[in-house]
């Protein structure tokens, strides 16, 4: 990799923490999203993330970690991840 090389961020859509309150101030490696779609799989729900510099990424989510009142579409929410989980890609 070189100094100013075009790079893309690769993030398995479980890694993500979806939430509705905003990380404390400093928190790194996270951004705000608006649900676009939300899918409902048995156990795991699938989120259709709309970034605000209009990219879509997507997000999964266990059902046992959802809350009684699950994240839904169109609301803003938050996203996290861990620097741990991201992988660089150069082609």
């Amino acid at each position: 990799m070189n100094v100013g090389q075009a790079v893309t961020l690769a993030i398995r859509p479980e890694r993500f923490t979806l939430s509705r309150i905003a990380p404390a101030e400093g928190t790194v490696n996270t951004t705000r999203a608006m649900v676009r779609d939300v899918g409902y799989g048995g156990h795991i729900s699938s989120y259709r993330l709309k970034l605000g510099n209009g990219r879509v990424v997507s997000a999964t989510q266990s059902n046992r970690l959802r809350d009684e009142d699950p994240i839904t579409w169109d609301e803003e929410i938050s996203i996290t991840f861990p620097s741990s989980v991201v992988r660089v890609l150069t082609q």
